[in-house]
C-alpha cells in the first residue's frame, strides 16, 4: 500500500509539446531530456558569471559540472530531476538579473521562471522565500524607495501564488479527489 501519486504537470506539458512536433516515441522523451540537461551547462555558465563577474571561473564551473556524472547519467533519462535543475538555475538567473536591473521586466521574468520551476516539481516552491528574501534584502541601501519594495515583494508573491492557483488545484484532485 503505497501513498497516492501526483505528478505536477510541467514538465509533462512540455513534454506533450515536443511530441506534438517530433512525434511520441522514447527517444524524442530522452533527447528533450538531453537536450534540457545540455543547456543547464549553459545555465550554470551564466549563473557563476553573473555570481563572480569572471568568464574564467564561470568556464570551469560549467566544465566541472559538465562531468558530475549524477547529471551525465539523467541526462539520458526521461525524469524530472533534469528538468528541474534547469528551471531552478534559470530562476537564480532571472533573480540575479532581477536584483541587478529591479525593474518590472525582470520581476516578471523571476515570476515566470518561479511558477514554471514549481509546476516542474512541487518542492521548488522553496524558491518563492529564497527570491523573496533576495528582494526584500536588495532594497537595504539608504537610497531605496519603501514603497517600490512593498510593491515588488507584494506584485511578486501574488502573481506566482495566482499563477499556482492552477497547480494547486490539480495536485489536491490528483491527490485526494481521484487517488490513483
Amino acid at each position: 500500500i503505497g501513498l497516492p501519486q501526483a505528478w505536477p504537470p510541467g514538465y509533462h506539458t512540455i513534454l506533450a509539446l515536443i511530441f506534438s512536433i517530433f512525434g511520441n516515441s522514447e527517444s524524442v522523451a530522452f533527447n528533450a531530456s538531453a537536450v534540457i540537461g545540455s543547456l543547464s551547462i549553459i545555465a550554470i555558465f551564466l549563473v557563476s558569471y553573473f555570481l563572480f563577474n569572471n568568464q574564467s571561473i564561470a568556464l570551469m564551473a560549467a566544465f566541472l559540472f559538465n562531468l558530475i556524472p549524477v547529471h551525465l547519467k539523467y541526462s539520458g533519462a526521461s525524469e524530472l530531476g533534469i528538468p528541474s535543475l534547469f528551471f531552478v538555475l534559470l530562476t537564480i538567473l532571472a533573480l540575479f538579473l532581477y536584483l541587478k536591473e529591479k525593474d518590472t521586466k525582470t520581476l516578471s521574468l523571476l515570476i515566470a521562471t518561479t511558477v514554471l520551476a514549481v509546476y516542474v516539481r512541487p518542492e521548488n516552491f522553496l524558491l518563492l522565500f529564497w527570491a523573496l528574501f533576495f528582494i526584500i534584502s536588495s532594497y537595504r541601501d539608504k537610497n531605496s524607495n519603501p514603497k517600490k519594495v512593498c510593491f515588488h515583494s507584494f506584485l511578486f508573491l501574488g502573481l506566482v501564488f495566482l499563477f499556482l492557483i492552477p497547480f494547486f488545484v490539480h495536485m489536491y484532485i490528483s491527490l485526494h479527489v481521484m487517488p490513483h
